[in-house]
């Protein structure tokens, strides 16, 4: 049996999300599947496959995790596979194919932070903020479980304009779906479905639900704001604008912060570069034509973007220009 590479990367080292960093992840490295980039996996579930071409435990759970990913299409995670013997990107390919995995497959991707693999296959799971969740055998029984309890605990992203009431079936407080969007004050709402729950019965235990997914994001947004008023405030500016409007009686703690961020000129360019991309995300290209005139725009903002020279090493500019980045890798695939 080929002797495990143990050496993982000398390769720079590139920070997702919340201290999720990777090496390798770059078209040198890459092997098979749709090629990523760190902003890909931010706020993501990262689960990391690590196999060897002839390794007989490996080449037999390969199918599994082929399913496994095609499982997890269209939720927040993604499977990478990290081939970590002697380079032979063909016969690796092959095997992909032959297993029906369709998954990006890196040779050598290596996650900071994971457990030291000293045999493969060998799976770990990152949860969505970058913090290693469970490693162990692919065929272990508790993998797939692990896997999908990471997907759950991912928060539902509540942009302005959606209903905290969304994904609920609702019989009993159905009135107030459209007093719970974002982007409005939900106040008066909350303190209805507080009532509510105090009369008890079906409706009381349905509002209670619905009291509790909105607190989660209430509580979830405040933590995103604290979290990215340090590194990418011009982030936070906008988080926290939304956030004051749909909570008022919540805002005052980051009402200091947010004044300071607000009279940085870089950090208010980088807002406004933010809602641009917002703007632009929500515009329907259906057809070709469209996607290119969009794609077109983009670009011109990441022109924009690479004449602030005096911001390149900040973090907040370089998270911007990676968000822009990967939309024109979007519209480009498409």
């Amino acid at each position: 049996m080929k002797q495990l590479i143990c050496g993982m990367v000398l390769a720079a080292w590139a920070t997702v999300a919340a201290a999720l960093e990777v090496s390798n992840l770059t078209d040198e490295m890459h092997v098979s599947g749709p090629k990523l980039k760190p902003a890909d996996l931010e706020g993501k579930v990262v689960v990391v496959e690590a196999f060897g071409l002839t390794c007989p435990p490996c080449r037999a759970v390969l199918p599994h995790i082929g399913e496994l990913a095609r499982k997890l299409e269209g939720k927040p995670a993604v499977v990478i596979g990290t081939h970590l013997w002697q380079r032979n990107d063909e016969a690796v390919r092959e095997l992909l194919k032959r297993s029906k995995c369709n998954y990006s497959v890196y040779q050598q991707f290596a996650v900071a932070g994971g457990p030291r693999i000293n045999g493969v296959p060998y799976a770990m799971i990152f949860d969505h903020k970058g913090q290693l969740f469970w490693g162990g055998h692919p065929a272990n029984k508790d993998f797939d479980a692990k896997v999908m309890e990471a997907v759950k605990a991912v928060p539902v992203r509540r942009t302005a304009g959606v209903s905290l009431a969304d994904g609920l079936e609702l019989k009993y407080c159905k009135d107030l779906t459209r007093r719970l969007m974002v982007g409005q004050n939900i106040e008066p709402a909350l303190e209805i479905l507080r009532q509510r729950v105090q009369r008890g019965g079906a409706a009381g235990e349905e509002a209670q639900t619905l009291l509790e997914q909105s607190t989660a994001w209430i509580e979830q947004a405040e933590e995103e704001i604290r979290e990215t008023l340090v590194g990418t405030p011009s982030k936070a500016l906008l988080l926290a604008k939304t956030f004051s409007r749909t909570v008022p009686s919540r805002a005052a703690e980051f009402k200091e912060a947010i004044a300071l961020a607000a009279k940085n000129t870089a950090t208010t360019r980088l807002a406004a570069s933010r809602q641009t991309l917002e703007k632009l995300r929500q515009t329907a290209a259906k057809s070709a034509a469209a996607r290119r005139a969009l794609l077109a725009k983009v670009q011109m903002q990441l022109k924009q973007l690479g004449l602030q020279s005096e911001a390149a090493l900040d973090t907040d500019f370089q998270d911007v220009k990676a968000q822009w980045e990967a939309f024109a890798a979007e519209l480009s695939q498409d």
